[in-house]
């Protein structure tokens, strides 16, 4: 389950998927402990705003409530820094 929200994502307006790098593993160093998960724009619980930057660039910010993702479809293998 995703809950959470992240700042200046790119495309989410038009996106089918949204992928994010999301700590899975709070063990350890913080380096370690990151899975690569990706979202269906449909699914319950997501949500985006625009942001309009002062550079006049279009971007969202997108939010997750108690979003669910499918394991072993939807995420990738946590992340090993150094091994």
């Amino acid at each position: 389950m995703i809950n959470g929200s992240k700042v200046f994502t790119s495309g989410a307006s038009q996106a089918d998927h949204i992928w994010l790098a999301c700590r899975t593993n709070g063990e350890g160093p913080l380096h370690t402990g990151i899975s690569l998960i990706v979202v269906p724009s449909s699914s319950p619980g997501f949500g985006w705003t625009p942001i309009q930057t002062v550079g006049d660039i279009r971007t969202t910010a997108t939010y997750y409530q108690d979003v669910r993702v499918r394991s072993g479809i939807s995420s990738a293998a946590s992340t090993r820094a150094g091994a």
